[in-house]
């Protein structure tokens, strides 16, 4: 009868191990801690000079007058605490004065940093500066049971190395690996300690968690991203499936059978072709995913009528040259670009070369934000320069064509003012424009009025500002060709004088430059990518004028 109740306690014990076992199972996550072997202590910066160790040479060293000492400690973080031969004497960057000549132990310390010690040698009637490197406080981690192909991060960034240094602290660890569950858990690395996990992922059965298209409405005679649609689909394991194009009537005009699903992420790139090669006419179209038993769709619609506005990206929204208009690229559409505009001076030749960097992004149909950044060189100094602003741009459709009107608001900023003596409105500072306009095909007249606050740098602090009227206009040959011209009037209140940095609050120019421009953009065939080269000039009546030539290239899409 013992006998019976020992081999079932036993029994019971063992089926509770394998169930506490399967616990642990589907939580997928253990860990331990242990002590670095001597290979990853070695590479800790934590070392220790001893009394007979190297005495390190200063990286700077001055003469002093009057045989006196002086030492300058600095670290790559400031903040640390030195101390010289067991004394603390503050926080670095740090100077010391009238030491005794001879050696010095030197330590530096600041928390979560690895201390650092250096044997300094102190000479009479000499200025030196150390250097201090201090390096994190860091430990390792190993993950272990990953399924074959698993990919691992680390706070948000992929580790790719079977044992990873990582920083003294908590961090978030995700697995990841198609076809299973994603993992994620918190672990704690102690510096020169070695965290190891242990993960299990569970499998996931098929599913289709989402299936989007890229466009509401876009134009197959375009080229590149703008004439294309794109179908994407993000599934969780894998299988196979078949993407099918039908239009209004349920009709089918194309299909794409996928391979096999290895990867999280499905796309399909539609040109608005058919199973044949041919556009398709104008219309709506839905896009059928179908995977594994499961179906979803998408919708997009093809428009031939649709144009995309060959523009400019100026500080203050999309426009012609440095003028902000009522219309927009296109529905939806977007572009990044970059542009070079050397100036010259009708007195003095070569004044400055900007380069700027802008983007405007359509965030509705009649909401676009851009933005700008820049450098330009002049007089052998360099000045940088930025920019911000909102668009809001309307129409109504009338029996002849459209009538465009918005308004954009922002703000900029340049380091070094151009185009002295100023009073000019091109984006810096607080700004404020009102624009509208006349839509007929392919030709478009706008005017815009537009006041620019603090206009000469953006240093609101300067009350220097700039009314600036202007007038655009382009026409389009063709739907991948655009030619435009605009002008505009300057006048200026408080004109800010660079000789005496200061602004003359009551003095009154309404003509205090005149701008104009004019160019050429297309698209570089097979894509869509826009090059603009054009030319502009400020001619300040009591002044020396600049002229310029800009060339861009944005990308659209």
């Amino acid at each position: 009868m013992n006998y019976k109740r020992v081999v079932l306690a036993f029994l019971f014990c063992f089926c509770a191990a394998l169930v506490c076992a399967e616990a642990g199972k589907s939580i997928g996550f253990t860990e331990e801690e242990t002590e670095l072997e001597k290979d990853f202590a070695s590479s800790s910066s934590y070392l220790r000079i001893p009394d007979g160790g190297k005495t390190a040479e200063p990286e700077l060293k001055s003469e002093i007058t009057g045989g006196k000492t002086a030492v300058v400690i600095k670290t790559n973080v400031s903040g640390a605490s030195v101390f010289l031969n067991g004394e603390y004497l503050g926080r670095t960057p740090l100077s010391v004065h009238n030491l005794v000549p001879g050696s010095y132990n030197l330590r530096a310390e600041l928390n979560g940093y690895e201390p650092v010690f250096q044997r300094i040698n102190i000479k009479d009637g000499r200025e030196q500066t150390y250097y201090l490197q201090l390096e994190k406080r860091c430990g390792y981690l190993d993950i272990s049971f990953l399924p074959e192909g698993s990919i691992v991060y680390a706070d948000g960034l992929r580790l790719y190395d079977d044992v990873n240094r990582l920083e003294e602290g908590r961090h978030v660890i995700k697995v990841r690996k198609f076809g299973f569950e994603d993992f994620s858990a918190e672990v704690f690395i102690r510096a020169h300690r070695m965290k190891r996990i242990f993960v299990t992922l569970k499998e996931v059965p098929f599913s289709v968690t989402k299936f989007l298209s890229s466009k509401n409405t876009f134009n197959p005679d375009y080229s590149g991203g703008i004439g294309t649609c794109v179908f994407t689909a993000e599934v969780t394991a894998p299988g196979k499936g078949v993407i099918s194009i039908v239009n209004s009537f349920g009709e089918e005009v194309r299909s794409y059978t996928f391979p096999e699903f290895s990867d999280w992420t499905q796309t399909f790139s539609w040109d608005g072709r058919n199973s044949s090669g041919s556009y398709v006419p104008s219309g709506v179209y839905t896009a059928v995913f179908t995977a594994e038993g499961f179906e979803l769709r998408a919708g997009t619609k093809v428009d031939y009528s649709v144009v995309y506005n060959l523009l400019d990206i100026t500080d203050c929204g999309s426009g012609i040259g440095s003028v902000p208009v009522a219309v927009s690229f296109a529905q939806g559409a977007s572009a990044v670009g970059i542009s070079m505009f050397p100036v010259w001076r009708t007195t003095g030749g070569g004044y400055a070369f900007p380069v700027d960097a802008g983007i405007s992004l359509s965030v509705t149909n009649w909401l676009e934000f851009s933005g700008k950044v820049g450098v330009y060189v002049q007089g052998g100094e360099s000045s940088v320069s930025g920019s911000a602003a909102l668009k809001f741009a309307f129409s109504k459709l009338l029996a002849s064509g459209k009538i465009d009107w918005g308004f954009s608001v922002g703000y900029g900023y340049v380091q070094n003012p151009l185009f002295f003596p100023y009073g000019l409105a091109y984006g810096k500072g607080a700004n404020l424009a009102l624009m509208a306009g006349y839509e007929k095909s392919f030709f478009f007249a706008g005017v815009t009025t537009q006041f620019d606050y603090s206009c000469s740098s953006g240093a609101l602090s300067d009350t220097d500002s700039v009314w600036k009227n202007a007038i655009a206009l382009y026409v389009m040959p063709s739907r991948r060709v655009s030619l435009n011209i605009y002008g505009a009037l300057h006048s200026a209140f408080g004109l800010y004088d660079e000789v005496s940095e200061s602004v003359d609050e009551s003095s009154v120019d309404w003509v205090s430059a005149i701008e104009t421009g004019g160019g050429v953009s297309f698209f570089i065939p097979g894509s869509s990518v826009v090059m603009n080269v054009s030319g502009f000039s400020f001619i300040f009546p009591s002044s020396p004028a600049y002229i310029g030539c800009k060339v861009c290239i944005n990308y659209l899409f």
